[in-house]
């Protein structure tokens, strides 16, 4: 439960529910810390910049990218992954349809790396799969 401010949590509390209360009492601190509470993924350090996937978007160094389904299930895949190489076969199976031509996943592939702007950031792992370029850790 979650309450704009210490008045419309009062309720709650009466009836012993501990409510998330934001900082400051306006609607777009209780959305913020919703967001942070319930749906803040830590983001996935990135040649590109931070990366984090949503439910319906992805966010790479702060700017939303426009992706298809398809490709967010493909930039999913790839994030749960955490920089280890992903299977051509595991790509295709989150493609739509029931393909196993390789060149299905090649194409999800170039378009993921088309609407990320950057080439870089899906690495080819030659016969092997695809794999995300994490930034390096010193």
């Amino acid at each position: 439960m979650a309450a704009v401010g210490p008045i419309t949590a009062r309720p709650l509390q009466e009836r012993g529910i501990d409510p998330l209360i934001p900082d400051r009492g306006r609607l777009g601190s209780l959305v913020r810390a919703l967001v942070g509470h319930y749906g803040g993924l830590e983001a996935l350090q990135t040649i590109a910049g931070p990366l984090q996937v949503h439910r319906g978007a992805a966010v790479l160094d702060g700017h939303v990218l426009a992706l298809t389904p398809t490709s967010l299930e493909v930039l999913r895949l790839l994030v749960k992954a955490g920089g280890s190489v992903v299977p051509r076969d595991h790509v295709l199976a989150v493609l739509p349809g029931d393909s196993t031509d390789p060149h299905a996943a090649e194409v999800a592939i170039a378009r993921l790396r088309d609407a990320t702007g950057s080439r870089a950031l899906v690495k080819t792992v030659v016969k092997r799969g695809y794999r995300l370029v994490l930034e390096e850790v010193s």
